[in-house]
């Protein structure tokens, strides 16, 4: 959900869930988070966003049955399409992971990619 100061720029805070495959293990991982963003938005059709992400997922060893959980903070900016409409959004962004990006402290690649709609409260 974002809240909108003016027209130009908004704040938001969401949630993440995801089943996914850790890639370097390919093991299977419930993954947990939650993000607080800010985002600027220009032409109604592009929009620069920076944002801290909390993740929380399965760690493994070389035992699959031997298992831990791990969290990362992860600080993300990049920019790219996004289209306003009434109280609702569309986008499409490329993220940069600016944080620590090796193994087992972070599961994000380099670039992140989002597709999603945006709820604004205001």
């Amino acid at each position: 959900m974002t809240y909108h100061f003016n027209k130009w720029c908004g704040a938001g805070v969401g949630a993440t869930y995801a089943f996914s495959t850790i890639m370097k293990t390919q093991q299977y991982s419930h993954v947990f988070g939650a993000r607080v963003f800010f985002e600027s938005y220009f032409f109604n059709y592009v929009a620069l966003h920076l944002e801290y992400q909390w993740l929380n997922y399965n760690v493994y060893t070389n035992n699959i049955f031997d298992k831990s959980r791990m969290s990362s903070n992860n600080i993300l900016l990049g920019g790219g399409f996004y289209n306003i409409r009434d109280r609702v959004a569309y986008y499409a962004l490329l993220l940069y992971v600016i944080s620590d990006k090796k193994y087992p402290n972070n599961i994000l690649g380099e670039l992140e990619p989002r597709i999603g709609i945006t709820i604004f409260l205001k």
